[in-house]
C-alpha cells in the first residue's frame, strides 16, 4: 500500500506518556503535601483510564473527566478536593515534565517525513499540548497537529477525522492515509470509523480484539518504516 499521509497519534505513540504523566501526579502530590508512592500513581492512573473510557464511550464530558479523576483520586486520601484546580494544577505539571520518547521515535518521524506527509491527531486541551510539543524537535518534521479540544470533537468520532481531512491541503483518497496509535477504542476504532487504513502500536503486546481489527499492528515504531 502506497500511502501520502500519516497520521500520528502524540500520546504513548510518539512519547511514553506514563512517563510524563508520573512526573505531573508527583507535581499535583506536591502541591497538596501529601506523600508520592508508586502505589498511589497506580491507583490514579486506573481512576484516570475508567474515567476516559467513560469519555469515549459517550457516558461522561471531557468536562467531568477532567476533575472528576481527581475527586474520585483524593477521596481515598480522605479528601474533599476542588477538582478544577487539581486538574489545572496536573496539566501545570505535564507541561512542565520531561519528555520521554519511545524507542527511536523521533529517528522515525524524521525517515517517514521524506517519504509522506505527517501529522499529529491528538485528544486534550489545546493549550496542554501545544505548551508540551513546543518543547520538542517534532514540528520540525510534522505539517501540523490537531487537538481535539480545537476540533470539537475527538477520536473515536468520525466527526474529528471530517475535521482533520477538510484541513489537510490537497488531502488524498482515504485509502491513501494511515492513522498510528497506541489505543484500539481512540486511535484504531476512529480511523475504521473515517474509512481509512491503521496500525496498532501495541507496544504493551496486548492481546487483540474480535472486535476492533487494525490494518496493521507494530510493536516497535521502526516497523513503521517497513509499511510506509
Amino acid at each position: 500500500m502506497t500511502f501520502k499521509v500519516v497520521l500520528l497519534d502524540f500520546d504513548d505513540t510518539i512519547v511514553n506518556f506514563d512517563a510524563c504523566e508520573y512526573e505531573a501526579y508527583r507535581h499535583l502530590m506536591d502541591a497538596y503535601q501529601l506523600d508520592f508512592n508508586d502505589q498511589s500513581f497506580r491507583a490514579f492512573q486506573r481512576i484516570n483510564q475508567a474515567h476516559w473510557e467513560k469519555f469515549q464511550a459517550g457516558i461522561l464530558t471531557k468536562e467531568e473527566v477532567l476533575t472528576k479523576r481527581f475527586i474520585e483520586t483524593f477521596k481515598t486520601y480522605g479528601m474533599d478536593i476542588d477538582g478544577v484546580y487539581a486538574d489545572e494544577t496536573f496539566r501545570k505539571g505535564l507541561e512542565l515534565a520531561t519528555i520521554t520518547y519511545h524507542e527511536q521515535a523521533l529517528e522515525v518521524i524524521q525517515a517517514l517525513s521524506k517519504r509522506v506527509r505527517l501529522f499529529i491527531v491528538t485528544n486534550g486541551a489545546t493549550k496542554t499540548q501545544w505548551n508540551r510539543i513546543e518543547r520538542s524537535p517534532i514540528m520540525k518534521y510534522v505539517d501540523q497537529m490537531f487537538v481535539s479540544e480545537e476540533t470539537g470533537s475527538h477520536k473515536p468520532n468520525v466527526a474529528f477525522f471530517d475535521y482533520v481531512f477538510e484541513r489537510i491541503p490537497v488531502c488524498p483518497p482515504l485509502e491513501e492515509i494511515l492513522i498510528v496509535g497506541d489505543s484500539l477504542t481512540s486511535d484504531i476504532q476512529g480511523g475504521i470509523r473515517a474509512g481509512i487504513q491503521t496500525c496498532w502500536f501495541n507496544h504493551r503486546f496486548k492481546s487483540s480484539s474480535d472486535e476492533i481489527q487494525p490494518t496493521y499492528e507494530i510493536h516497535h515504531l521502526n516497523e513503521l518504516l517497513q509499511l510506509v
